[in-house]
């Protein structure tokens, strides 16, 4: 796509990216750090990297706590989800993918279907996956 295409399709975005709650924006608000790790470790055999995102999303759930940001709360406990579940993929035991389960619907509990639909789905889609 050349620049001139990039910047068109970047203002178009502009309108939806600047709503309240919007779901991209609040994704990278709320993990700043761990999501390149989780994104890679997803494209490496081992597991090292999405060791070092889960320890990353369980850092930043430290200071992003339900009562502070419920949102942003959720939305990183997702996240973390979806780093447990792929390390259980894995493995051959059950334990990171039950707690994958426990973690997704402790943010079930903010992210309803009523306050945010994608996430919601997006979430149920992930407990499907477990």
């Amino acid at each position: 796509m050349s620049q001139p295409g990039a910047r068109v399709l970047i203002r178009s975005r502009l309108p939806v990216l600047a709503q309240p709650g919007c779901r991209q924006v609040r994704r990278a608000q709320a993990n700043p750090r761990p999501g390149p790790l989780e994104r890679l470790g997803e494209r490496e055999s081992g597991t090292a990297r999405l060791e070092a995102a889960v320890g990353a999303y369980r850092e930043a759930l430290e200071e992003r706590t339900r009562e502070r940001a419920p949102l942003d709360w959720a939305t990183t406990q997702s996240n973390l989800g979806d780093a447990l579940r792929t390390l259980g993929e894995r493995e051959s035991g059950t334990a990171r993918l039950e707690e994958a389960v426990g973690v997704d619907r402790a943010a079930l509990e903010e992210l309803t279907r009523e306050r945010v639909p994608l996430d919601w789905a997006e979430t149920q889609n992930n407990l499907v996956g477990c």
